[in-house]
């Protein structure tokens, strides 16, 4: 007897946060699409007519996450393969001519900018939607994401705000900016010190590299301006901000990678605690991402 494995709430919502991102929707998904904006719409011949392209390869499918390569599967399933919103555009779409509305582009401000990575405090509310890699904002763009999709990423995210609240009643909770007598979502925490707190005595929730390093943060110094790191600290913010670029173009070579990150360090003032806040350089930089053939391992996963 085999058993399948059934994804979390927030497994579910970060996947749907995926292709919101990256402007992809299972069949079903689609299909539903459609259900939401036009009366009287026969969802079962929807879901079978998308289907019955994907089979023919008329439409090309892509495996969850991959991104590279489309296929044609042998079994369509419902809630399994991946379709890119200009094919359902251009290819599916025209085989209704009361469609009117268009499958929306890719939702990339879904996901956090920089400017959030490097907030010293947020509402509670903000640092949950970090820790799961969706921007504080998400909420304004419930438009776009649809009635259906807002409720199932809260339903995702609602158990961390739960259990973080709970532990904000603790007295030994250090992550409170301020310490009002009924801490809520909409008060202040200290980012670093909660992203520490989320990594030690929450290991089940799946998280950001750029969230991790954060954790890492709690041992700054701060003298003069500088920001003085350990030198784990900053080269776990190098990896996080190397598998960034890469994911944005695989094609980026160390040494392109590594001068953009010592020019990042440079703008944010930081520095290397090791040695009295002495500048980390680009050739110490290029030897941590090439440490056990990291940056190499990463790259090659990316371009196949």
């Amino acid at each position: 007897m085999s058993f399948a494995l059934i994804a979390s709430d927030s497994e579910k919502a970060d996947q749907l946060v995926r292709r919101l991102t990256q402007g992809r929707y299972t069949i079903a998904e689609a299909a539903r699409f459609l259900c939401n904006d036009y009366e009287g719409v026969n969802y079962p011949f929807l879901i079978s007519d998308l289907k019955e392209c994907v089979r023919k390869g008329q439409i090309p499918a892509y495996k969850p996450s991959i991104t590279d390569t489309a296929y044609i599967p042998a079994d369509v399933h419902n809630d399994y393969e991946e379709i890119y919103w200009n094919d359902l555009n251009d290819k599916w779409l025209p085989r209704f001519n009361w469609a009117k509305r268009h499958y929306p582009s890719p939702l990339a401000q879904l996901r956090p900018n920089e400017s959030c990575w490097s907030c010293q405090h947020l509402s509670l509310g903000d640092a949950i939607c970090l820790s799961a890699n969706i921007a504080p904002d998400w909420a304004a763009y419930a438009k776009d994401i649809g009635i259906v999709n807002v409720s199932k990423i809260s339903c995702g995210y609602s158990p961390r705000l739960t259990s973080a609240l709970y532990w904000a009643q603790n007295t030994n909770c250090s992550w409170l900016h301020n310490n009002p007598a009924q801490f809520k979502a909409t008060d202040q925490v200290k980012l670093a010190e909660f992203a520490r707190w989320v990594i030690e005595e929450n290991s089940d929730w799946v998280v950001p590299d750029e969230f991790r390093a954060l954790a890492q943060l709690t041992d700054v110094n701060q003298v003069d301006g500088l920001i003085e790191l350990s030198s784990a600290a900053w080269k776990e913010r190098a990896k996080a901000l190397a598998e960034k670029q890469l994911n944005q173009n695989p094609r980026l070579t160390i040494d392109e990678i590594s001068l953009l990150i010592h020019a990042k360090f440079f703008d944010e003032k930081i520095r290397s605690s090791y040695g009295g806040g002495k500048e980390i350089k680009v050739a110490t930089i290029k030897d941590s991402l090439s440490k056990d053939m990291w940056f190499s391992k990463v790259a090659r996963s990316l371009r196949k």
